[in-house]
């Protein structure tokens, strides 16, 4: 593979990256773990919702919110069972095709942009 194959490769999925770097259960496997749970967008916007709706309306918020995340969860689980695949790129290379394919790469890359701009403002 070339090396901008290899970076783009990584760059769509840094999980992959990650699964190379880094034995599981190993303390820095724990460490790194527990970094990207601490930043989680939660941690900023569950306040958020409450300040703006109020107790009622940012606790309906809050439980709406965690029903569409446990049914998208599903979902994922369901297509990477009956589609083999270990990535959101294998299972969009399944159900939609090499252009389907391409289009997460694309999206995964401008998600893991914006979770690193974010990482690089909570840390400064």
């Amino acid at each position: 593979m070339s090396p901008g194959g290899r970076l783009l490769y990584y760059a769509g999925s840094p999980g992959r990256f990650i699964k190379t770097k880094l034995k599981p259960g190993s303390l820095n496997s724990s460490i790194f773990s527990l970094v990207i749970i601490c930043l989680g967008a939660g941690t900023l916007t569950i306040p958020y919702t409450f300040y703006e709706l109020g107790f009622v309306m940012g606790s309906l918020s809050i439980l709406f919110g965690g029903f569409i995340s446990a049914f998208c969860a599903y979902l994922m689980a369901f297509c990477a069972h009956n589609t083999k695949g270990t990535s959101y790129e294998e299972i969009a290379l399944v159900t939609f095709g090499t252009k389907g394919q391409k289009f997460t790469t694309f999206c995964m890359i401008l998600c893991n942009i914006g979770f690193t701009v974010s990482y690089i403002i909570t840390v400064s």
